[in-house]
């Protein structure tokens, strides 16, 4: 497996030939089954030849927390969906001992505004971006009425799954293959009630933790675990 940047730039890499990995509920018909899942790869690890991967599509919509007050990653009800329900449901055996359980960092430097600590250190399989990678590896900056920090590679588009679930659009945002973009949850806290996200616009803002907003898993891939292929 070879992964090359996106047209040799730096930031959001793709893999060279098309890749899934994974499957999961996305166009609401569940007769036909689950669907291959998605991925943007973000980084590469060169010295544990691994790959942080983020979905391609809001998978999923949900609120950050039922409660309106004081939620943490480490509490919040998305994190135990992803690593309980969606992570049985959406990988076979054999894919889960791919996922790299990950050290997940939700310090201050995580966040924007650098005053909201997270929680402590997690361990996970599957989670959120935090601001600070989402700014690293899709550019997203805090909301500015300055449009040209506006940007297309943040922006996603909700599975018809996702819409099913409460997740919004707007035709008039759209993500670069034309598809109505929708808002995204970030692991990130901005005060005790509310919580940091990227708009269907492309830049970050924050919102009531009870909003409804798309969830996209993020995880880091262990190439050396993936069976050869043919």
């Amino acid at each position: 497996m070879r992964y090359v940047t996106d047209m040799g730039r730096p930031g959001p890499c793709v893999q060279a030939g098309a890749r899934t990995f994974g499957r999961f509920e996305q166009d609401n018909r569940p007769s036909n089954g689950p669907e291959p899942i998605e991925w943007i790869v973000l980084d590469y690890d060169a010295t544990n030849n691994r790959v942080l991967l983020v979905s391609l599509y809001g998978l999923h919509a949900m609120a950050y927390s039922n409660t309106k007050y004081g939620i943490t990653w480490k509490s919040s009800p998305i994190r135990d969906w992803l690593n309980g329900e969606f992570l049985d449901s959406a990988f076979t055996k054999s894919e889960r001992e791919c996922i790299v359980i990950t050290d997940v960092h939700n310090g201050k430097e995580q966040s924007y505004r650098r005053v909201m600590q997270g929680s402590e250190k997690t361990r996970d399989r599957l989670f959120l971006l935090s601001y600070a990678e989402a700014n690293k590896y899709l550019n997203v900056t805090h909301h500015s009425k300055d449009r040209s920090n506006w940007n297309m590679v943040s922006r996603a588009a909700p599975t018809a799954y996702a819409i099913a679930c409460g997740a919004q659009t707007s035709s008039m945002k759209s993500t670069s293959d034309g598809a109505a973009s929708g808002n995204w949850w970030l692991r990130s806290p901005s005060s005790p009630d509310t919580q940091e996200y990227v708009r269907m616009d492309g830049a970050a803002d924050d919102t009531r933790v009870n909003a409804t907003m798309m969830v996209r898993p993020a995880l880091w891939l262990d190439l050396n675990a993936l069976p050869l292929e043919n």
